[in-house]
């Protein structure tokens, strides 16, 4: 299957996922609030159905009947055994001499311990800051106070109340949790697709190169046969370098993705290589870039994959060349110990970075250049923290004056052998 293909079966894939979550997850929170929502107005009837019934059985009493003993029996028996809030009987001093659904014991408020009473006049007062009671008159002209009848919330109303917050911690939750998701899928989307752009383009490698290497044994062993071309001998050798060199960057792509094998090995010489080769392959010019290599590494050992390490290498080197093109001036690569770590640096004075854009160029698809995919920087960012654990970061950058990157790699065992 084409590489194309397969990125527009993921973001099909990705695409479907996500509207799923959405809409599933908007039916199951629409069915569940619809269903509290019922269950409350259930909860609500029942609470307010006290007030009809008392009026039927008013409307149906004899005559003849003792309505004070009535209205007394109605209240002790049908009211205060269905309701489930608290509620307080104080005099008109507030002091309580009877409650119902409290943690306290019920009994003469005298005889109780301090902590009951202070957990009762608490209530009291609280309850009377929210407005929640009724006084209590002994005449009909309501002058007379002789009490209060305190009372807290019902379930279903301390519910209700929190409904409207509950929802709303359950949409930012949903929302959140369906962004995280995203995000995650988008990130492993974009591992298949570099893992399949690596790939692929170490398979496009694979068969020129192959191609060109049979070839040039072709023409070398017929220039071998004649004489006096030792130089097209000698430019044969370089492009044995140059093929040899692409079959490498082949293998290096081929590596993205999968499982990679650290070696305790010692950079220090293969840098020195790296620096070399660019050294012979420079623009040539009035204007000249010298690239010069200190080291402070010959004797320290890392634990890490030389060919992807030097891939990074060759990909900054090559950036700090493009940055000077149509300029003159030093490229520095510079390796040194540093708590544990090595610190490699590559300083050019080329044209530089804007401030803003030092972490940026690690993203991909974020380039200073006029040609290019902005993908060296964030595999580089890739092979150092991923698979290596070191950092990698502009540690310095102004405009026409140049640029340092350094490269953080932790070494092994102590780092010296």
């Amino acid at each position: 299957m084409k590489f194309g293909t397969q990125l527009k079966i993921l973001n099909n894939k990705t695409s479907k996922i996500v509207k799923l979550y959405f809409i599933i997850g908007s039916i199951l929170f629409l069915v569940g609030f619809i269903f509290f929502a019922n269950m409350l107005s259930n909860d609500i009837r029942e609470d307010v159905s006290v007030v009809p019934d008392l009026y039927a059985q008013f409307i149906g009493l004899p005559d003849n009947i003792n309505l004070e003993n009535f209205l007394t029996d109605y209240f002790m028996t049908k009211i205060i055994p269905s309701i489930d809030y608290p509620i307080l009987f104080c005099d008109s001093l507030l002091v309580p001499f009877s409650w119902e659904n409290i943690n306290v014991p019920q009994r003469n408020y005298s005889s109780l311990d301090t902590g009951d009473k202070e957990r009762l006049t608490k209530l009291v007062k609280h309850l009377h800051h929210q407005g929640n009671y009724l006084p209590l008159f002994l005449d009909n002209n309501r002058k007379k106070l002789v009490g209060y009848v305190f009372f807290g919330e019902t379930s279903s109303m301390r519910q209700l109340r929190y409904l409207p917050y509950a929802a709303s911690v359950f949409v930012i939750i949903f929302i959140a949790v369906g962004a995280f998701a995203l995000g995650y899928m988008r990130r492993n989307e974009k591992n298949r697709i570099w893992i399949g752009l690596a790939k692929e383009t170490a398979h496009q490698f694979g068969t020129p190169t192959s191609s060109l290497m049979a070839w040039l044994n072709i023409l070398e062993s017929r220039l071998e046969d004649g004489e006096g071309n030792q130089e097209l001998l000698d430019y044969i050798g370089h492009m044995y370098n140059d093929v040899t060199r692409l079959q490498k960057v082949a293998s290096r792509f081929g590596k993205v993705g999968s499982t990679i094998k650290l070696k305790e090995i010692s950079l220090d010489k293969g840098i020195a290589e790296i620096v070399e080769y660019f050294k012979n392959r420079v623009p040539k010019g009035k204007k000249r870039i010298k690239l010069i290599y200190f080291s402070e590494i010959q004797h320290v050992k890392l634990n890490i994959d030389e060919e992807l390490i030097k891939w990074v290498l060759e990909n900054l080197i090559k950036n700090a060349i493009d940055a000077m093109t149509g300029m003159e001036g030093n490229i520095i690569v510079t390796a040194s110990p540093s708590d544990n770590m090595v610190s490699i640096t590559i300083s050019d004075q080329g044209k530089g970075i804007p401030r803003g854009m030092f972490k940026e160029i690690f993203l991909a698809g974020v380039t200073t250049k006029e040609r290019g995919w902005g993908l060296g920087l964030s595999l580089a960012k890739r092979i150092i923290e991923e698979y290596h654990q070191g950092k990698i970061r502009v540690i310095q950058s102004e405009i026409n004056k140049g640029t340092t990157i350094e490269i953080l790699l932790p070494v092994s065992n102590g780092g010296k052998k």
